[in-house]
Parts: structure tokens; C-alpha cells; sequence
């Protein structure tokens, strides 16, 4: 797997997606994902990296728990 370079609209995703996620825990990451494909014009590998991105932190916090 290659490394990504977060571009600025993957960023402000990435952002608004951790702002959901505290206000709404239990909103469902796929939903969230489609929602800010749409607001920041992302593609479908942006929006694969930002699975990625989310599920890798919820792991390392699970494990740091």
C-alpha cells in the first residue's frame, strides 16, 4: 500500500468527520463518509483512504484503552 498525500479537501473531511463523530457517536462511519464525499468533492480513493484513516484510529484507541 502506498502512501497518501492528504490533499487540503481530504484534511477539512477529515476535520468535519472527527467534529461528527463527537457530536454523534453513534453516527455510522459509511454515512458520515458519503456525506463528506459530497461536501469536499472527493473521489473514490479519498474516500477509501478516509475509511482507512478512521478505522486504523478507532483501533489504536480501542487498544490504548
Amino acid at each position: 500500500m502506498t502512501d497518501m498525500i492528504m490533499t487540503d479537501p481530504v484534511k477539512r473531511a477529515v476535520v468535519w468527520i472527527s467534529e461528527e463523530l463527537r457530536e454523534t457517536p453513534k453516527k455510522s462511519l459509511t454515512v458520515l463518509l458519503d456525506e463528506a464525499a459530497a461536501r469536499f468533492n472527493l473521489g473514490p480513493q479519498d474516500w477509501s483512504f478516509l475509511r482507512r484513516f478512521f478505522e486504523q484510529n478507532d483501533i489504536q484507541e480501542q487498544k490504548s484503552s
